[in-house]
């Protein structure tokens, strides 16, 4: 029975040390995010302070489009639409799970949902 307990602290603690190896890789990831997303507000910026949309450099090209995207003001008048006009497209087909649970835990059955297992695994260092 030993050699099944020294397998599964060995698969653990390589588990833990490639998590913790990828959460500094995510960590330095999102600071170069933030860097760059910074960069791009401080062009964006200047361009719209000097009323450019358009630049050419001597090994680059910088545009600015503006685009328009939706957003809903009045969920109610929105509903009406989709509901009046059969147009359930223009909602994203994605459950909120935690509106879910709180009505599984209220004891409420949703017609169409059904409960689908997902293995959560819990370490920590003893």
């Amino acid at each position: 029975m030993s050699n099944h307990r020294d397998f599964i602290d060995e698969l653990a603690e390589e588990y833990l040390n490639l998590r913790a190896e990828r959460l500094a890789i995510d960590k330095c990831a999102a600071d170069a995010k933030k860097l760059e997303e910074t960069a791009k507000q401080k062009l964006e910026k200047h361009m719209l302070d000097s009323g450019t949309t358009d630049y050419k450099g001597d090994h680059l090209r910088v545009q600015m489009e503006r685009e328009f995207k939706p957003t809903a003001t009045d969920w109610g008048l929105v509903q009406k639409f989709v509901i009046d006009n059969n147009a359930f497209d223009l909602f994203q087909k994605r459950l909120t799970e935690s509106a879910v649970k709180s009505r599984w835990e209220d004891g409420i059955s949703i017609p169409g949902i059904e409960k689908f297992p997902v293995n959560k695994l819990s370490i920590t260092k003893a």
